[in-house]
């Protein structure tokens, strides 16, 4: 991971324990856009879209991890 991504990832990674999980995803999407095989930036992402209610999306992320592994 390149210090951007860790960066990236760190924020949002603290946002999530903090329960700010509206914050957390644009830096996760930003993340995952950037490093596309970053696979705990996506299943954070997934589990984000999840706690927001955002039913469709967790889904559809989680089936991208999926394919991916």
């Amino acid at each position: 991971m390149q210090e951007q991504e860790e960066q990236l990832f760190e924020r949002a990674t603290n946002l999530c324990r903090e329960k700010q999980f509206q914050e957390a995803k644009p830096l996760l999407e930003q993340l995952v856009g950037m490093a596309p095989a970053n696979l705990e930036a996506r299943f954070n992402l997934a589990k984000v879209y999840f706690r927001l209610e955002e039913f469709q999306q967790s889904i559809s992320t989680f089936d991208e991890l999926i394919n991916l592994e």
